[in-house]
C-alpha cells in the first residue's frame, strides 16, 4: 500500500497533475482576487440593472412617440381631406370625425355666424339639435 490519500491517488493516477499545495500567502492572494471579483461583479450588477431601466424608460417613450405618431398620422389625413373637399356635408362630416376622434369630445354643436348676428347651427353630435338651431352670441 502507498502512503498516498485515496484523492492523490485518483490525481495522480489520471492525466491530470496533482493540484498544488495552497500557502499562506496563496491563500491571501486567492481572497484578495476574490474580493476584486465580488466587487466587479457587483458593479456589474449595478450596470445591469440600470441599463434595464434605461430600456424601460426607452421602451415607454417609444410607446408614447408610437401614440403622437399615429395622431399626427390621423390628423394629416384628415387636413387632406379637409382640402381636397369641395362639398360642405364632406367638410362637415371630416370636421365631426376630427372632433370625435382626435380631440375626444362626444358632445359638440358646430356653429356658423350669420349676417343678422345670430349662431346658427351647422353640426352637431350627442346634443338636442334643436335646442341649438339658433344662438345668441355670447
Amino acid at each position: 500500500m502507498s502512503d498516498q490519500t485515496p484523492e492523490r491517488a485518483a490525481a495522480t493516477d489520471g492525466n491530470r497533475p496533482a493540484p498544488p499545495a495552497v500557502t499562506q500567502e496563496g491563500e491571501r492572494n486567492l481572497f484578495a482576487k476574490m474580493h476584486v471579483l465580488e466587487a466587479e461583479r457587483a458593479h456589474l450588477a449595478e450596470k445591469v440593472l440600470a441599463l434595464r431601466t434605461e430600456q424601460q424608460h426607452l421602451l415607454e417613450r417609444y410607446v408614447e412617440l408610437e401614440e403622437q405618431n399615429s395622431t399626427l398620422t390621423t390628423l394629416y389625413v384628415a387636413c387632406q381631406r379637409l382640402h381636397s373637399s369641395l362639398e360642405r356635408a364632406e367638410v362637415l362630416h371630416t370636421v365631426r370625425e376630427i372632433i370625435a376622434n382626435l380631440v375626444g369630445c362626444e358632445e359638440y354643436v358646430l356653429f356658423s355666424l350669420a349676417p343678422d348676428g345670430w349662431l346658427h347651427r351647422l353640426d352637431s353630435f350627442g346634443v338636442n339639435a334643436e335646442a341649438y338651431a339658433r344662438v345668441s352670441p355670447g
